[in-house]
């Protein structure tokens, strides 16, 4: 997935293996709240400071809620399962990611995959 601020493109990767979706780009945020403690533990056992939560959605972007900022990230991760239990349906295909709400009448997001990767 990609969002476009100002003229920075920002890719976001899915991860199924990912709890909550989370961003360093605080420029993408609608509004955010800061948020005092706690950590997220990245593959190698790296840490990442949480310093707030919001929505993120830029001009015609869909909007996603209950976003983590994290200083120093370097990618934007989409948690798969938090837009399940959000109510979306998450489907994959060998070209194609589909995101959309339950009942199918509103698409979210779609993505083409690129170079074995679901990211925009």
């Amino acid at each position: 997935m990609s969002l476009t601020v100002g003229s920075k493109c920002l890719s976001w990767y899915q991860g199924s293996g990912c709890s909550c979706h989370m961003t360093g780009e605080n420029s993408m945020f609608k509004c955010l709240t800061p948020y005092h403690g706690g950590t997220v533990t990245f593959r190698g056992n790296q840490k990442g400071r949480i310093t707030g939560m919001g929505k993120i959605g830029i001009h015609l972007h869909p909007s996603i809620d209950n976003v983590l900022f994290i200083e120093g990230i370097k990618h934007n991760l989409v948690s798969i399962s938090q837009l399940c239990d959000s109510g979306y349906d998450v489907s994959f295909n060998k070209d194609e990611c589909i995101i959309q709400n339950r009942d199918r009448s509103k698409l979210f997001w779609r993505e083409s995959k690129r170079k074995n990767n679901w990211n925009g």
